[in-house]
């Protein structure tokens, strides 16, 4: 992915911050950015949330002075990776899509594990999902984002102890010499675009 590059944009601060970082998929931040109170929940678990629709040079010096990249975002994943940052992958909203991060893992020879922040619950919403489009019905029952007035409470508990347990969890970072022959594979691949089509 050509996010791994944007180390060679920005280079990492030189005062690292050392902070635990959370970093949700932007459209679950923006969806929820009203009543659902993601910056509490990860000050209370001990993370500092790093809301991808920031400044991308802002976001990319938070990220490379982080101790440890906990993210919903694959490409929070991809420049902590880029930045030798240790990450924690979480699914945490409805959005959430696995198979694109199995397909970046493939690429870099990695198997990637996932914390449930809400686990059961984005179980359920999936299945609920699969009989909808199987039967041609309007999911939304569970879909834990309609219930948050009801069971806010009970959500931010569970989230906040899956959080803390995040951090706890085995990181990942891919092997140095594998992201850098892709690195150079795909500097490879615009030499060859610039030589046919430059």
């Amino acid at each position: 992915d050509p996010g791994a590059l944007g180390v060679e944009l920005q280079p990492a601060v030189s005062d690292a911050h050392q902070r635990v970082l959370f970093v949700p998929h932007r459209a679950n931040l923006l969806e929820q950015a009203v009543k659902f109170p993601l910056d509490d929940i990860a000050s209370a678990a001990g993370l500092e949330l790093l809301s991808p629709a920031r400044d991308s040079r802002d976001v990319l010096a938070q990220i490379s002075g982080a101790s440890l990249v906990v993210t919903e975002s694959l490409h929070g994943a991809i420049v902590a990776d880029a930045y030798r940052i240790p990450w924690v992958a979480v699914k945490f909203g409805p959005l959430f899509t696995p198979y694109k991060w199995h397909d970046w893992g493939q690429s870099l020879d990695m198997e990637i594990d996932f914390v449930d922040l809400l686990p059961g619950l984005n179980f359920a919403a999936k299945i609920e999902r699969k009989a909808a489009r199987r039967f041609g019905w309007q999911p939304q029952y569970l879909d834990w984002r309609l219930h948050f007035d009801r069971f806010g409470g009970i959500m931010c508990a569970t989230i906040i102890k899956r959080l803390r347990a995040a951090t706890r969890a085995k990181p990942h970072l891919s092997a140095d010499d594998v992201l850098d022959h892709r690195k150079a594979g795909f500097y490879n691949a615009i030499a060859r675009f610039n030589k046919d089509f430059g």
